[in-house]
């Protein structure tokens, strides 16, 4: 039998050999493997690191200085805040199977006056001059205030009633400024545009309200992807205070129940329109399912990190925002590292009147300054 000069038969030589490629092989993929983990790892942080700068510095220059005296101290603005306005939009399928249809049809009858004109062109420009005479928007149905202590780590949210009373900026169907009227909160977004004019002229009532606070990005959701972000994080469980059974069958008085799919549109979205105050009760409830669907939440994305961003493409054509992708996973790993309780969540405390046809709410100024005083300002001492 033929030998190596160690004595080794070749079929021995043969196999080491073997063995030694598998195990360069195997030691290759592995250092492919972890350099991939390192680059993912290092995306992650940069993408963090872009994001934290982006949105703390959309209001830098206008908080630098901010510094208020109450009662006979004096306080300065926390420079680690970092303010979300988060907006829940009405706007059912219906009315979008109608307005797709209208700009169809438009659509449809300037191709027939000019034909060299585009779809979107033809579109735009009915919208422009036809005969339109509804609004788009759609009211703001939620209106919430998260503010991301980054220092601290602490987060709390401020509920915003619909019905509060503010001077809203009005717009003809065309465009057109037609000045301010103390009206309801949720109308300024119909006044816009439904996109980011919509999103800007209610961040600017929101910071008025709350006394020319700073706000860093806003984030507007149709309630119609309410559900997919429900189920994104496995459902949510609430506990029935109430007989809801008008909202949904399975809303028994003292039940628990796993809200998933269109429930959970039900029990945030729904309300009786015939019963006094029926906004500040369902603010109730999404109160109640804030309280359950932010820990469930962070658990979610302990378990995979990138649900945010996945979360922030499949809403895209549900959603209206200012926050990038990097801002997005800047705000989700803080997020997850914040406290969260009861005593984070606020309604800003109002007195309801009834006006010639709508409740109408007056923010209750003491109480709602004293808030603000304590979420985003420290003593200088």
């Amino acid at each position: 039998m033929e030998q190596n000069k160690e004595g080794l038969t070749l079929a021995i030589v043969k196999k080491r050999k073997k063995r030694r490629k598998r195990i360069k092989v195997i030691l290759i993929i592995a250092g492919i493997i972890v350099a991939l983990c390192i680059c993912a790892v290092a995306a992650f942080f940069i993408l963090r690191k872009v994001g934290e700068n982006s949105l703390k510095g959309n209001v830098q220059n206008q908080a630098k200085e901010n510094y208020i005296t109450y009662q006979g101290k004096k306080y300065q603005y926390k420079k680690d805040m970092v303010n979300i306005l988060c907006l829940g939009v009405d706007i059912r399928q219906e009315n979008l199977d109608e307005w797709a249809q209208e700009d169809a049809q438009a659509q449809e009858e300037a191709s027939q006056e000019n034909e060299s004109e585009s779809k979107q062109e033809a579109i735009e420009r009915q919208k422009l001059t036809g005969n339109k005479t509804e609004r788009r928007a759609g009211q703001a149905d939620a209106i919430f205030l998260v503010a991301l202590d980054t220092k601290e780590h602490t987060m709390d949210v401020i509920a915003v009633p619909r019905d509060t009373m503010v001077p809203v900026k009005k717009y003809s169907v065309s465009g057109e400024y037609e000045g301010t009227q103390e009206m309801q909160i949720t109308l300024q977004h119909a006044y816009g545009d439904g996109k980011e004019q919509s999103c800007e002229l209610m961040e600017e009532a929101v910071s008025n309200l709350f006394y020319q606070l700073p706000i860093n990005g806003y984030c507007s959701i149709n309630m119609l992807a309410l559900p997919i972000v429900n189920d994104a994080v496995g459902g949510v469980t609430v506990h029935i205070d109430e007989d809801l059974t008008l909202l949904n069958p399975e809303f028994t008085t003292g039940s628990d129940v796993l809200l998933q799919g269109e429930a959970a549109m039900d029990f945030v979205g729904g309300r009786d329109i015939t019963v006094a105050q029926s906004s500040l009760a369902r603010i109730g409830r999404q109160k109640e399912y804030l309280m359950s669907f932010v820990p469930t939440a962070k658990k979610a994305i302990k378990k995979d990190i990138t649900l945010p961003v996945q979360l922030y493409q499949t809403l895209s054509q549900y959603m209206v925002t200012d926050i990038s992708a990097d801002e997005v996973t800047y705000l989700a790993s803080e997020g997850i590292q914040c406290d969260f309780s009861q005593d984070n969540l606020h309604i800003v405390d109002v007195d309801v009147q009834m006006g010639e046809q709508y409740e109408e709410y007056y923010a209750k100024d003491d109480e709602l300054y004293q808030m603000i005083i304590d979420i985003f300002y420290e003593e200088i001492k």
